[in-house]
């Protein structure tokens, strides 16, 4: 059992071999969940949940007109739902799973060859393979194993055009003053100008912290 999945239990009900939204087994495969889940009139026991915290961070930050409006409209919102529906009005094979990763693969800045690994368009053996080929070159976008990613790629700047300006901009702040702030000022910094596509994860990442510390 993974603890961190008693309430979000999509991921245990994958490992099962079913739907990630199928509820109807529940009783059956979660049998150390129930070890968690108070009974009738129990007390002293509290449970928290920031509802996809980061990606509402990192809307905030991107100013996506369509996606603010959403969040105003339904404060429970899931990000993931709200994106999935408009992918696949462009791509209608796209799964929810592969959905998920790509919010969370390009919001955090991961490449063409990461993103291809992470939908299951390519093996992690064959992104290794590709990487070693054309290194210290990025893969050509034009290669044929990337065609699947560069297709979901594109139908995702377009979607979602403020992501790359916004990693964009805090890598080159991170580079001039060599940290970046988290919503409540806490820093990551950058003192050697290494790894500056992590910026923008430092001040998501962080800035879920410190609201999780405020909320315990």
């Amino acid at each position: 059992a993974n603890i961190q999945q008693v309430m979000a239990s999509g991921k245990q009900r994958i490992a099962w071999g079913y739907e990630e939204e199928d509820d109807s087994h529940d009783d059956e495969i979660f049998l150390i969940r129930r070890l968690f889940i108070a009974g009738a009139g129990a007390r002293g026991l509290t449970a928290a949940d920031a509802e996809q915290i980061e990606y509402r961070i990192f809307a905030h930050y991107a100013e996506n007109p369509a996606i603010l409006e959403a969040y105003r409209q339904n404060p429970h919102m899931s990000f993931h739902k709200h994106t999935w529906a408009q992918f696949k009005q462009h791509k209608p094979d796209l799964s929810y799973k592969q959905q998920k990763n790509i919010n969370f693969m390009k919001i955090y800045g991961g490449g063409l060859v990461k993103l291809a690994v992470m939908m299951d368009y390519i093996t992690p053996a064959q992104g290794d393979a590709l990487r070693k080929e054309y290194a210290p070159k990025p893969v050509p976008r034009n290669h044929a194993l990337l065609r699947e990613a560069v297709e979901v790629q594109k139908i995702y700047e377009r979607e979602l055009p403020e992501v790359g300006p916004l990693l964009e901009r805090t890598s080159k702040l991170a580079a001039e003053r060599g940290y970046v702030r988290t919503i409540t000022g806490r820093r990551t910094r950058f003192p050697h100008k290494q790894r500056l596509h992590k910026a923008l994860n430092g001040v998501i990442q962080g800035g879920a912290a410190d609201i999780m510390k405020v909320k315990m």
